[in-house]
């Protein structure tokens, strides 16, 4: 139940580099006002496994 809200706060992370990351971890699940970067050049992977936890696959590819 916690893996979509992680990543959207992920997410914002990315594309607000200068804002420590533990405030989109501890903060509010909001989107800020206004992001730095629309997009980032990074590549995320996650791999997610348990005995309950349903097959997931999630791919954020770089945009312009």
């Amino acid at each position: 139940a916690h893996v979509e809200e992680r990543i959207r706060r992920a997410q914002r992370a990315i594309l607000n580099p200068s804002t420590p990351s533990h405030e989109f971890l501890e903060g509010p699940d909001e989107d800020p006002d206004a992001r730095e970067v629309t997009f980032s050049s990074n590549c995320i992977s996650l791999q997610i496994s348990g005995s309950d936890v349903a097959d997931l696959s999630f791919c954020d590819l770089p945009g312009k």
